[in-house]
Formats: structure tokens, sequence, C-alpha cells
């Protein structure tokens, strides 16, 4: 056995102590504080490792949280809004803008930034049509941009309805 420094912490009796311990089942935070004379857990670890003892099974969390006897269920409810169905007039044009398929050199300050075609493809360019100031699309593509909050389906009397589910 190879005799370990001055300034070693582990000497030669802390390291049988360690085999003992460590084959008694302790934990390496426990062994630790055995051994003290500042030997910390990850110290303990790595010369578990180095003097190739027997690994061990990961331990179990100590606190066991029963479960209760009888399983809850989670009521999920439907709930169903009822909507308008007349069409809102919108502020906005739902047509898409005049494009102009402008190179990335290209840009200017105004120009829409929704990115037409596939990056690597030599045809691929931004929209260009005018856009707001301090926003990056032009309306057309901004409301493309943001989803939508529900779905709808319309019912058999035409008004439409947007279901959701509430956890309970």
């Amino acid at each position: 056995m190879p005799v370990a420094p001055e300034d070693s912490r582990w000497t030669v009796e802390r390291v049988q102590l360690l085999r003992q311990l460590w084959g008694e089942g302790l934990s390496a935070s426990r062994i630790a504080l055995e051994l003290a004379c500042g030997i910390t857990r990850n110290a303990v670890l790595g010369k578990v490792w180095r003097l190739l003892l027997p690994q061990r099974e990961p331990r179990r969390c100590a606190r066991i949280v029963k479960r209760p006897t009888q399983e809850i269920r989670k009521v999920r409810m439907p709930i169903t809004f009822i909507v308008d169905s007349k069409p809102r007039p919108s502020r906005q044009s739902k047509r898409a803008p005049a494009m102009r398929c402008v190179q990335l050199v290209d840009l200017e300050e105004h120009h829409c930034r929704w990115p037409i075609g596939t990056p690597r493809s030599p045809d691929f360019c931004f929209c260009g049509a005018d856009r707001p100031p301090k926003k990056t699309y032009c309306p057309f593509h901004e409301r493309m941009s943001v989803p939508t909050h529900r779905e709808e389906s319309s019912n058999v009397d035409g008004t439409k309805q947007a279901s959701g589910t509430i956890a309970g």
C-alpha cells in the first residue's frame, strides 16, 4: 500500500475506519462525521471510489408519502361559451398585403420582417410590406404570429361555441 503524504488527511487508521464503516453500511455523510478532521462527504465518496470498495444501490427517500386509499379523481367539466355569430367589423384588413419580397440586405426600417420560403434557398426573402412603427410585422403577418386562444366550432343553430375545460 502506498504511503500517504504527510499533509494528507487520509491516514492508514482513517482508511481502515472508512473500510469498516462502509462495510457496515453507513452513509458517506455519516462516515465523514465519524472521521472528522475536515473530511467531507465527497472526499469519502472519492476515497471509496479509489479504493474500489463495493458500490451501493442508491437509497430511496427516507420519507414515505402515503397515498390515500381511495383514488381522488379530477373532474373535468366542459365549459361552453356562446358567442354572437355576426362577424365583427375588422379595423385591419384580412387580405394579405402587397408583398415586396425584399432580400435581407435590402430590408429597411419600415419593412415587414416575415420570412418567406426556406432560409437556405436562393429565392428566400422577407415580406417587405409596410409595417407600423415599433412592430416587427405588417398587420396581416402580426395576426398570423399570435396564436388563437380558443378553438371555435359552430352549433346547429348557427351560434359559435368555444369549449374549454377546467380541472377541478
